[in-house]
């Protein structure tokens, strides 16, 4: 986001992004319309956490309750979510741009 910019002008960029919880930052980097995946994913992904029952449930598993419906569920829609933040990043940056070079290597 502060890609060539002045010294000064990317302190005070930073200062604002900074003072952002992440995803307001990320919405403020972004945009709502290019965010709307990641968050209905991050959502969705919550909404189940705040389950208490789901909870529970996951704390009960052991190692080998990895092929449980549940657990199963939760790990694709955390890959999906995966996905969908690197398809936010690629739309947001392009492929010149610095932070390219700092973030894939």
């Amino acid at each position: 986001m502060t890609a060539d910019r002045t010294r000064s002008d990317k302190i005070s960029s930073l200062e604002k992004l900074f003072d952002m919880p992440v995803i307001d930052r990320m919405v403020a980097i972004c945009g709502t319309s290019n965010a709307e995946n990641v968050l209905r994913s991050y959502d969705y992904f919550l909404t189940k956490l705040e389950d208490e029952g789901i909870r529970s449930h996951l704390k009960s598993l052991d190692r080998e309750g990895r092929k449980d419906p549940i657990f199963r569920e939760l790990k694709n829609e955390g890959h999906h979510f995966t996905r969908e933040l690197l398809k936010l990043f690629e739309q947001t940056f392009d492929t010149t741009h610095p932070i390219r070079r700092a973030i894939i290597f």
